[in-house]
């Protein structure tokens, strides 16, 4: 047996026999037993040693599974010796973080029966509870049990064990083994130790798990309290529950809470904010400390988060604005409320009324220049090219600042190259570690710039490694377009000005002007996006535009001419609504807009308008826009800068910028934060035309009102106040598109009524809102779509402040029927004179 163990050639030898793979000895059989009491009568010196590496190796299988940790366990084989009396108690840290899954075990379950061994038909299954190890060795319960709650990284093993060890412990209190007490305190203060923020929530499992007595809960009010200010969720979260079981009973220290309140209103996590909000409100209710309780809401006022600014805006209209020093500091928190809800925080006299749309707009502008508008000169100032460059690697909201800097920086080129090294110097740093690979890119266009940055600079890098690809999805022109002009500056004639610079802010070119350009090159080669691009901008134009082209620049006239004519083809535009599954077995579904008629053979071998036509006829081929075909991309940054340039690249085909649009909103109707940036982008795209929406402009900024996150509703909601008194939007066609939405089940009532909501705030929107709901009436009321009477609420509302036209025959009928459902109110609500 010593010889089996490797007791015979030293450590070496021992740590290889203990590893062997395929010849597991289970820790419950006697040759177990019979090793560890050979190891304890030998006692070699290197004894604790060996135990010490084999507790600290890196398992390459399942722990939790049988035979997952080699020939012999580590840590039963530390425990057996420890008991012996072979070694002392290991200190180090996986002597207890090994504990949870040695004394689970999962092997294969078949027909009832459990087994080490696979056999047909067999499932995994629980071999070993941890109760049973627990009372089979009680020594356990002195020391290594209370372990758990002083070592970093076992909440993470206690969590593999499937709710096993809760309901070990739990009953092991119950049978007075373990102190009720010890358990509760351990718990809590287990929030805090030095443990990552993620690796704490079995504590508050096993905490809820205990279910503490609202006496056991008081007798810890300290902690509870002190709990709120730690930065884990799980903690905070669990602090909360406390303290509102504590409030019901009367038995929680109010100017406390108070205290401890204003972190936890910024805390970045949504829940937890919500959740302190309503503490705060049932809080309000004592009159004694209701104005210092709406002061401290006020916090909220500074979270990222619109909603979570409006949820406090809400419970202080709700509540009343209280009377003197409190209502100063309310009144200054609302300085930093989104401005989408200037107006509701000046309705409760929080802030200054906004001006009336006779003298102002009627809404805030969304980008810098609204459509129509002067664009602003030419970039020719070295010095606001440097500011721009500098702005635009770290954030790029704006498509057309975009577009400014890369004609800028190409015109700015015949600027002497000693100049240029000394003004852009600045620049370098920044722009080298953007093109490194070691920092994290701030967003998909970062590098592009970057690299255009060091070619203005005279600082030469290393061209990037898709360079020489071809654009393979929508999303490719803009980095092309930057790699192109980086180009243009070190091989370009000099003089030479792109071809693509927007002459108006719907990013149309004038002819006069690409001429202009073109005569810039003086018959050089001419970059084929830059082009291609150009031609999709520029406004109709008749024969002797084309004469002239072909005296400016003959070689590349004929090729021009043939890829303008692509762009203008007639398209006709049909929806997708498909739901599917993701890979974590989510159904998701995807609201998607195609091509509906044939599309003519010949592209002009125009790349760019292959592109933007190439997945429309089916986008279910390619239906995630952030993906490219054969992978994900990752590591290219936010994406919102290139899908805020996707409108300026078809400006005469509005609904197939809207087709393009819609993909990153139907991406953000299933929850995932990292999408609410383009969705944004992508719905305030539609600003950037001042034609009519078509079919598939109104789908995609419904699509947006219906979203999951906040902020790209109320981006949708801007859009709709600016689009209503424009002219832009047709009741019919919103209607249409609410009622292919709400009845695919793509779009919910609850998200919908929401983002209406926040557009009704600018009077000019209610009445289109009034007229798409009463026009979509009687097909939602006959799909019975849930929570349709959240938008009755709203139009009765609204109604209450303009003139309401005829009531559809199914609201009517609704409001006459019998019934007691919140639908059939809200009818009865909006027949009422």
């Amino acid at each position: 047996m010593a010889a089996k163990a490797g007791l015979a050639d030293g450590l070496r030898t021992a740590l290889v026999a203990s590893r062997g793979t395929g010849s597991w000895i289970s820790p419950w059989d006697d040759e177990f037993d019979e090793i560890a009491n050979v190891y304890a009568d030998r006692r070699p010196p290197w004894l604790a040693e060996l135990v010490d590496q084999r507790l600290q190796e890196r398992l390459s299988s399942s722990p939790v599974f049988a035979g997952g940790q080699g020939a012999l366990e580590a840590w039963f084989m530390a425990r057996r010796l420890v008991r012996l009396g072979a070694i002392v108690r290991p200190a180090i840290q996986q002597y207890t973080t090994r504990m949870p899954v040695a004394l689970y075990r999962e092997g294969w379950v078949s027909a009832g029966q459990a087994s080490t061994v696979w056999q047909p038909n067999a499932r995994p299954g629980l071999l070993h509870h941890p109760l049973d190890g627990l009372l089979a060795d009680p020594g356990l319960l002195d020391h290594e049990v209370w372990r758990l709650f002083e070592v970093p990284g076992a909440a993470r093993e206690l969590v593999r064990c499937k709710g096993t060890w809760e309901e070990a412990l739990a009953t092991l209190s119950e049978r007075g083994l373990l102190d009720r007490g010890r358990l509760i305190d351990a718990c809590l203060d287990a929030f805090f130790k030095d443990f990552a923020a993620s690796q704490v929530g079995w504590y508050a499992t096993f905490h809820d798990r205990m279910a503490p007595t609202v006496d056991e809960v008081a007798a810890r009010t300290g902690k509870y309290i002190a709990l709120l200010a730690t930065n884990s969720a799980h903690g905070v979260a669990l602090a909360q529950r406390a303290c509102d079981r504590l409030l019901a009973a009367g038995r929680l220290p109010l100017a406390d809470l108070l205290a401890a309140s204003p972190p936890l209103l910024l805390f970045p996590r949504k829940s937890i904010a919500i959740r302190q909000l309503k503490l705060l409100g049932k809080v309000a209710g004592e009159p004694s400390v209701r104005a210092l309780a709406l002061a401290t809401a006020a916090g909220a006022f500074g979270h990222d988060r619109v909603d979570v600014q409006e949820a406090a805006l809400d419970l202080i209209g709700t509540l009343g604005v209280p009377e003197g020093a409190e209502s100063a500091v309310i009144a200054g928190q609302a300085a930093y409320l989104n401005p989408a809800l200037t107006s509701k925080a000046a309705d409760l006299g929080l802030v200054a009324a906004p001006p009336s749309p006779a003298s102002a707009p009627a809404c805030i502008p969304l980008t810098p220049a609204p459509p129509g508008d002067t664009l602003p000169p030419p970039l020719e100032d070295p010095a606001e090219l440097i500011q721009l460059l500098t702005q635009l690697m770290e954030d790029a909201p704006d498509a057309l600042a975009v577009e400014r800097v890369l004609a800028g920086a190409v015109r700015l080129a015949a600027l002497p190259e000693s100049d240029r090294g000394r003004l852009g110097s600045p620049l370098v740093k920044r722009a080298e570690q953007l093109l490194s690979g070691l920092t994290r890119r701030p967003h998909a266009l970062s590098e592009g710039i970057a690299r255009l940055a060091l070619a203005w600079a005279c600082v030469p890098c290393a061209p990037p490694t898709w360079a020489s690809w071809n654009t393979q999805v929508v999303r490719d022109i803009p980095a092309a377009r930057a790699l192109e002009a980086y180009h243009a500056i070190g091989d370009g004639p000099a003089g030479a000005e792109l071809l693509a610079e927007p002459s108006a802010a719907d990013g149309s070119v004038h002819p006069e002007a690409l001429l202009a350009r073109l005569s810039t090159w003086r018959g050089a080669p001419i970059f084929r996006h830059d082009m291609e691009v150009a031609l999709l901008r520029l406004s109709t134009v008749d024969a002797s535009f084309w004469e002239t082209w072909d005296t400016v620049h003959p070689a590349s006239a004929a090729q021009a001419r043939r890829a303008y004519e692509a762009g203008t083809a007639a398209l006709t535009f049909g929806t997708v609504v498909s739901t599917t599954t993701d890979g974590l077995r989510r159904n998701r579904t995807r609201v998607l807009a195609r091509i509906a008629n044939d599309l003519p053979v010949d592209t002009g071998e125009s790349r760019c308008w292959q592109l933007l036509i190439d997945d429309l006829p089916d986008p279910l081929v390619d239906p995630y826009f952030e993906y490219r075909r054969g992978g994900a991309l990752s590591d290219i940054g936010p994406l919102s800068p290139v899908v805020a340039s996707w409108p300026l690249l078809c400006p005469s085909q509005p609904e197939l910028a809207a087709a393009h649009l819609l993909r990153p909103l139907s991406a953000c109707l299933a929850p995932d934060r990292g999408r609410a940036g383009p969705g944004a982008a992508a719905v305030t795209g539609l600003t950037r035309s001042s034609a009519p929406l078509g079919p598939i402009g109104h789908l995609a900024l419904l699509t947006g009102l219906s979203a999951v996150e906040a902020d790209v509703r109320i981006a949708a909601a801007d859009v709709w106040s600016q689009a209503a008194p424009a002219d832009r939007l047709d009741p019919d066609l919103a209607a249409d598109a609410l009622v292919e939405g709400v009845v695919s089940e793509a779009f919910k009532l609850t998200r919908l009524a929401d983002g209406l909501r926040h557009a009704s705030r600018q009077p000019a929107s209610a009445p289109m809102i009034v007229r798409s709901v009463f026009a979509s009436a009687d097909r939602l009321v006959s799909a019975k779509s849930p929570n349709l009477h959240l938008l009755l609420e709203l139009t009765r509302e609204l109604g209450a402040a303009i003139a309401l036209p005829e009531l559809p025959e199914s609201i009517v009928a609704l409001a006459a029927a019998k019934g007691s459902t919140k639908l059939a109110a809200a009818a009865r609500q909006l027949v009422k004179p």
